[in-house]
């Protein structure tokens, strides 16, 4: 990215958090106009509150408890503060997708109960049906036996006609 290229990018309302970092790294000149951006996270805001030169010159007149402060806070050093500013944008993020696989996982396991239970609905109506088969055909096995009979009936009183 070159200085032009942030500057565009500064005019611009889409420009996401991880450009402003990265031009807020690249060029310090211009992390003024990068915390002024809509869309600065505060994390990045309080990076580059910590890292401007104002910020730098107040450090170095404190005296000798500057570098244990510096030490003690993780967001003083310039090369470590980005990569702690990356470190917990990476950790919300990580957060953020085991939060999503979690309710994928439990939306999964809705999926296979419900799979289960249509699964368990539907033997139940095989079930049914074979039993309603079976009873159709008996039906119909007494439906002709019952025709055979009449048949016969029928037989047996037209001989008594003829006689």
């Amino acid at each position: 990215m070159t200085f032009d290229d942030a500057r565009d990018l500064l005019t611009a309302s889409t420009t996401g958090a991880a450009e402003l970092a990265e031009i807020a790294a690249k060029f310090p000149e211009l992390r003024g106009r990068v915390s002024e951006h809509a869309n600065v996270t505060p994390m990045l805001a309080d990076w580059i509150a910590r890292n401007s030169a104002p910020a730098r010159e107040a450090r170095r007149s404190a005296g000798p408890h500057a570098h244990a402060e510096r030490r003690a806070d993780p967001l003083a050093d310039r090369g470590s503060s980005l990569s702690e500013w990356e470190r917990r944008l990476a950790d919300k993020e990580a957060e953020r997708l085991r939060r999503a696989r979690a309710e994928a996982e439990e939306e999964l396991r809705d999926v296979v109960r419900d799979k289960a239970r249509v699964e368990s609905e539907v033997e139940i109506a095989r079930q049914n049906l074979d039993r309603a088969r079976a009873a159709l055909d008996s039906e119909q096995a007494r439906i002709s036996e019952a025709e055979a009979r009449i048949s016969e009936q029928i037989g047996a009183r037209a001989e008594l006609d003829d006689v």
